[in-house]
C-alpha cells in the first residue's frame, strides 16, 4: 500500500466536505508554460486553510506536479480554487488518478467527475475518459481548442446566414452564400465602453451595412472597434481583410 506524506497536524479524513467532488481542466490558463504543453486542474475548495492543506500534501506526494497554487481570493460563493498544474503527455490520464486516489484520503471523496475547458457537460474522473476528452499533447489541444472556439463564434452568430466560419488566430472568416467573406479580429474591450460611441454618418452606414449582411445585431462602434451583442453577450471586434 502506498504511503502518503501528510503534514503535520493533517490527518486522513481531516478535509471531508471541504473539497468539491468536480474539478475542471484547461479552464483556467497555465503560469508554468503555454497551455497547449500545460494542464491545469481546479479543484473547489471550502476554505483557505484546508485548500493550503491540500496543495501541500499534492505536492510532497506527486513529484510530477510542475505547480500547485490557490486563487488569491474568494469566488462568488466563498470558495477558494487550487490550482495544480502538469505536464501534457501520455502519462497525464494514470498520473491524475493516481493523485484522485491520494487526495481521497484526505477529503473522503470517492466519485471524482470533471468539466472540461468550457464544456458544462461531466465526465467521470477514470483514465479512459481522460484519454478520450483531455488533449494529451500540444497538435490535439491547439485542434481542441480551435474547434471549440468555431462553435463558440456559430453560436454567437447564430442570426447569421453562413456557409462557414473559420478561425486563423484572432481573426474570424464568416463565409456567406456566393463567395461573400467578412473578416473580423477579435479585440480586447477593456473600458471600451466607457467611452463614446462614433455617430457620424460613415459609422452609421458600416453599421447599418452590417446589420444587413450580418442580421439583427446591436452592434456600436468605438473609434475602429466594432461591439456586437447577442442576448447577454458583447464581443469586440476590427474589420480586417
Amino acid at each position: 500500500m502506498k504511503k502518503y506524506k501528510i503534514a503535520e497536524g493533517l490527518r486522513a479524513g481531516d478535509l471531508v466536505g471541504l473539497v468539491e467532488n468536480v474539478f475542471s481542466i484547461d479552464t483556467y490558463k497555465s503560469k508554468m508554460g503555454e497551455d497547449k504543453d500545460v494542464a491545469v486542474l481546479a479543484f473547489t475548495v471550502k476554505d483557505r486553510l484546508p485548500a493550503t492543506d491540500l496543495m501541500e500534501f499534492i505536492e510532497k506526494n506527486y513529484d510530477f506536479v510542475l505547480d500547485a497554487d490557490i486563487s488569491s481570493g474568494e469566488n462568488d460563493n466563498g470558495d477558494y480554487f487550487l490550482f495544480v498544474e502538469m505536464l501534457r503527455s501520455d502519462d497525464l490520464p494514470a498520473q491524475v488518478v493516481d493523485m484522485l486516489e491520494g487526495t481521497s484520503k484526505l477529503t473522503g471523496v470517492q466519485d471524482w467527475s470533471f468539466r472540461y475547458h468550457k464544456n458544462t457537460n461531466t465526465f467521470q474522473a477514470v483514465a479512459e475518459n481522460f484519454g478520450q476528452v483531455v488533449p494529451l499533447n500540444s497538435q490535439r489541444y491547439e485542434s481542441k481548442i480551435n474547434e471549440q472556439k468555431t462553435n463558440d463564434y456559430k453560436q454567437f452568430f447564430d442570426k447569421t446566414l453562413f456557409d462557414d466560419i473559420v478561425l486563423e488566430q484572432d481573426k474570424v472568416i464568416i463565409k456567406k452564400p456566393f463567395g461573400v467573406e467578412i473578416g473580423l479580429t477579435l479585440v480586447d474591450n477593456t473600458d471600451l465602453l466607457e467611452s463614446s460611441p462614433n455617430l457620424d454618418e460613415a459609422s452609421t452606414a458600416e453599421i447599418f451595412w452590417l446589420t444587413k449582411v450580418l442580421g439583427d445585431y446591436d452592434i456600436s462602434k468605438y473609434d475602429d472597434n466594432l461591439v456586437f451583442r447577442n442576448r447577454n453577450q458583447t464581443l469586440t471586434f476590427k474589420r480586417s481583410e
